[in-house]
């Protein structure tokens, strides 16, 4: 997974970078090129009429002399030496990209976090193993599909389940008739394996309760930025897609 800054973004680092009144080295402390780097930005920024714009982290990077800059999930870098900023990426000549590993590890950490703060009394449960996993899912993504089929293979994992069809929005209805059900883990399962998928229609729910639930658990999984399905956390990790060796290691992380 990947991010960009947007351009408001792009243009304040450079306009930070061109009006710094003195070099950010001038700032630097212990020897240490990156020190003192986040506060300038901010005085700048704030400056420059971007009082919203912080610098949350500044470190350095894996080259010499030039300091890692993070806002929010984004990384850029920033030579104190010459007062310039430097967009784009760091990798080495066997294709290892730094700078997304960072960003990604960024990305997957604040997802964590609201993900592990998902009220799990509303998800339904599927399966009784000792590993909990949470999952955020779409019944007609085929990825989701695959990555359930793949679970439903394993007896140590209990998954909590919350829908989220971001890329399917016919699939609300589908998963409206598995919230209203008095059995939704085996409703679940025949809409995951595909069972339905040759109906003339979606049965209609009247169920006010399931239709509200269905629009939480979309709010739920949107107020959390999940961006995709599937995307699951287990054992503190964040595993997107079906990513089924990610998700193997994460499982088994649990079961050291």
């Amino acid at each position: 997974m990947s991010r960009t800054i947007a351009a408001q973004t792009f243009a304040t680092f450079i306009f930070l970078s061109a009006s710094a009144g003195l070099p950010l080295n001038a700032y630097a402390e212990n020897n240490d090129p990156c020190a003192g780097v986040a506060e300038k930005f901010t005085a700048e920024a704030a400056k420059a009429g971007q009082k919203e714009f912080r610098v949350d982290a500044v470190r350095q990077s894996p080259v010499k002399g030039l300091c890692e800059i993070q806002a929010g999930t984004n990384i850029m870098y920033f030579a104190p030496a010459e007062n310039l900023i430097i967009s784009g990426s760091i990798f080495d000549f066997k294709g290892r990209n730094y700078t997304r590993e960072k960003m990604e590890a960024l990305v997957n950490e604040s997802l964590g976090k609201t993900l592990s703060k998902l009220p799990l009394d509303k998800a339904i449960t599927v399966g009784h193993g000792p590993v909990q996993i949470i999952e955020i899912t779409d019944p007609d993504c085929p990825y989701c599909r695959r990555a359930s089929t793949w679970l439903d293979g394993r007896s140590d994992v209990t998954r909590k389940v919350f829908f989220a069809p971001l890329a399917h929005p016919h699939a609300i209805e589908k998963v409206k008739v598995i919230l209203a059900a008095k059995d939704q883990e085996a409703v679940y399962h025949a809409y995951m394996r595909g069972e339905h998928d040759k109906d003339a229609a979606v049965p209609a729910v009247t169920d006010e309760k399931a239709v509200a639930m269905a629009d939480e658990h979309l709010k739920l999984a949107n107020n959390a930025k999940v961006s995709g399905t599937p995307t699951f956390f287990v054992n503190g990790v964040v595993v997107v897609g079906a990513d089924l060796e990610g998700l193997r290691k994460a499982i088994e992380k649990g079961n050291k």
